[in-house]
């Protein structure tokens, strides 16, 4: 698919360059690639995300979002819906956005494992999980608030891991993994609200 300069948009320059990643992994190269690839001007990717490699992975990241958004928001039930299947539903969301791209991804995980990426990297794992909690419906203002973001964070990584290797029809496995994962950190979620609403009323 060949953009004019009519229709380009940062998704688009997205989607382009995720093709070229598996090849050239997470560099540069790939943004030529994917300039050369699709017709477009040297130097557009420059234009498009002037901070290089971290703004065009805090634009991905933003793009993720909004997808899962729109495939949320065409699900009349969800709001009827238990907030473990309203995450599960959120987390399966990202990961069929990201689907077509899967290489990509699994090598930008080892990507944001460097050293120098690792700040960036939990800024945007921190704005994943907030976004999908407060799809879900959260309001928390408490402790419950970093709470819920920190086992959630767990949860996510844990299963786009385990995504990575998913070989089974519609993510079947991926699915079953996810299930038992927000089954265990709600109940462990309930266990230390239980401890700390315990130690309250005593220091009350």
């Amino acid at each position: 698919m060949n953009f004019t300069m009519q229709d380009l948009s940062k998704e688009m320059l997205i989607i382009a360059a995720l093709r070229q990643i598996p090849f050239e992994g997470w560099t540069k190269a790939a943004f030529k690639k994917a300039e050369e690839a699709e017709g477009l001007t040297a130097g557009t990717y420059a234009a498009y995300f002037p901070g290089g490699l971290p703004d065009f992975i805090k634009a991905l990241h933003k793009w993720v979002d909004g997808e899962m958004q729109r495939k949320i928001a065409a699900q009349p039930d969800f709001n009827e819906q238990k907030i473990r299947e309203k995450i599960f539903r959120c987390v399966m969301a990202r990961i069929h956005t990201v689907a077509p791209h899967r290489e990509a991804m699994r090598r930008l995980a080892g990507h944001q494992l460097l050293p120098w990426n690792k700040i960036a990297a939990l800024r945007d794992l921190g704005c994943a999980v907030d976004a999908m909690w407060k799809l879900a419906g959260d309001r928390s203002i408490d402790y419950n608030f970093y709470t819920k973001r920190i086992l959630l964070s767990g949860v996510y990584v844990s299963t786009l891991h385990h995504w990575f290797d998913d070989t089974s029809e519609a993510f079947e496995s991926t699915q079953t993994f996810l299930r038992a994962r927000i089954e265990n950190v709600l109940k462990f979620g309930k266990f230390v609200g239980g401890i700390k609403e315990k130690f309250g009323k005593k220091a009350a």
